[in-house]
């Protein structure tokens, strides 16, 4: 079947997986909608991400296919695809290693928790080290208040900063949610729950991490025992650089209206 109208970046992104021997998604008009739009504003050159619903990528393996003009590599994962995403248990991750991203960063997940509290510590998402990750982070993850969510920063000098608290939508909650965490050198961490429109700002790093290579998605923190992540669906994720805080609302108003249909988001929302 032949499909017309397509940007010349979904068609290679297409492409990519017909190498693989995967079928065209059902649902790549919404696809090529978020990719066109993305350009119209000229967020195209700064953005990479990763649709991972299974309808809008490959629906089946162990590969997530990515987009966007900063050209990251393949995720994988050992989860389950779904049409929401895909499904993770407390054990199961999606991860990537990436081209080094320097030091001002913004990451964003669109997912929902299972209904079940958050714990204290899980990571949710964010980009760390693949050699030292937990000397080298940038990442969003359940704090010790359990139905909270902080930013958490640490350098290759071992410092370590923290945001303030934000509600975590995925915990004791089923909702899908749309989550950012930015980071830059002399400005802040800034996490932000867009769902409800909260967000908040803390520590400003005044050095940055060595080495940012690797996107974590529902990993332990610090790989200890008793610092599971939780089950999870996961939707979306991207990167964005360098941290821009107006580009995340646009960010975010496109994806409800293409890749993020029929997951409840809702359209009024707080900057």
């Amino acid at each position: 079947m032949k499909y017309y109208k397509l940007d010349i970046d979904t068609k290679a992104y297409l492409k990519r997986m017909a190498v693989d021997g995967i079928k065209t998604p059902a649902d790549i008009y919404s696809v090529n909608d978020f990719v066109v739009g993305l350009k119209d504003f000229n967020l195209w050159g700064n953005i990479a991400f990763w649709p991972l619903r299974s309808l809008q990528n490959a629906g089946s393996g162990n590969i997530v296919y990515s987009l966007g003009g900063l050209r990251m590599p393949t995720a994988t994962h050992d989860g389950i695809w779904t049409s929401n995403g895909i499904s993770l248990s407390s054990t199961q991750q999606i991860s990537a290693s990436l081209i080094d991203l320097g030091q001002d960063v913004t990451v964003l997940f669109c997912g929902a928790g299972n209904g079940t509290a958050y714990g204290s510590y899980p990571m949710i998402f964010g980009v760390q080290s693949s050699s030292t990750w937990v000397s080298n982070e940038i990442r969003f993850a359940s704090n010790g208040g359990a139905g909270d969510a902080q930013g958490f920063h640490r350098n290759s000098s071992g410092d370590f900063l923290t945001s303030s608290v934000v509600s975590n939508g995925m915990s004791a909650s089923t909702n899908f949610i749309f989550h950012s965490i930015s980071s830059s050198i002399g400005g802040s961490i800034r996490i932000r729950n867009l769902r409800n429109g909260t967000s908040t700002s803390g520590a400003s790093p005044t050095s940055g991490v060595a080495t940012l290579n690797r996107l974590q998605i529902n990993g332990r923190w610090n790989a200890g025992s008793l610092d599971l992540a939780n089950p999870m669906t996961a939707s979306f994720c991207a990167i964005f650089l360098p941290s821009n805080i107006n580009s995340i609302d646009l960010i975010y108003s496109f994806y409800k209206s293409t890749l993020g249909k029929g997951l409840g988001l809702p359209w009024d929302f707080i900057n």
